[in-house]
Formats: structure tokens, sequence, C-alpha cells
């Protein structure tokens, strides 16, 4: 998903750079992602607000993602059969 996300909106030479910088990114978050909800775990005994966070960061990639995308976007020709 993210592969093909990033190709849709970065077309181009640079696509190689761009693509790396979100991999590099994504395994960034993982790692602190695992950190900061066991952090959170130690703190509460609980990790119910781990997957509050969680969540909230989701809703924000989802939001940047969506204001990246492209507006205008061109409809598919329907084949006369």
């Amino acid at each position: 998903m993210f592969m093909s996300i990033t190709g849709d909106l970065y077309k181009g030479k640079n696509f190689g750079l761009i693509y790396g910088m979100v991999e590099g990114s994504i395994g960034l978050g993982s790692a602190l992602g695992a950190w900061v909800a066991g952090y959170i775990f130690d703190q509460t005994q609980n990790y119910l607000w781990a997957f509050i966070l969680a969540i909230l960061l989701n809703f924000i990639s989802i939001l940047l993602v969506w204001s990246a995308a492209p507006r205008k976007f061109r409809r598919p020709r329907l084949l006369p059969f």
C-alpha cells in the first residue's frame, strides 16, 4: 500500500529517494511505537492509552495522505460491450 500511494503521488526520477524516506520513516515509527507502547504500559499497567494514541496517529496519517493526494484524476473510458 505504501509503495502504491508513493508511486501515485510522486512519479519521476526522485521516486527512489522519496520512497526510501517513506520506508525509513515507517521503520523509525515502528521502532518508536513499540517503545512508547511499552512505556505507557509500564506507567499505567494498561494498554488503553497506547491504543488511543495509535488510533489518533492513524487518523492523522489518513488526513495527511488525503491532503497530499492529487485533486484531478482521469476517468476511465468505458468500453462499449
